[in-house]
């Protein structure tokens, strides 16, 4: 759902277009980026909208801060 509504996860844009630096194919920060890019997408894949409910119900309901009146 995130990379839907919000699109690419990558820190940086030459992990999704390595096209764009003619150095993308020898840089070693590139690959950490990637990495980070694999670690998050593998972390938001793993979570379900139903982990997230019942994540949210474990802390209790949430305040809306129209009730502080």
């Amino acid at each position: 759902v995130i990379q839907v509504l919000e699109g690419s996860v990558a820190p940086v844009e030459c992990v999704d277009d390595p096209g764009m630096c003619g150095r993308s194919g020898r840089c070693a920060a590139r690959d950490v980026w990637r990495d980070i890019k694999a670690a998050v997408t593998g972390v938001l894949e793993s979570v379900t909208l139903k982990d997230m409910v019942e994540r949210q119900r474990a802390k209790g309901a949430p305040k809306s801060e129209t009730n502080t009146i």
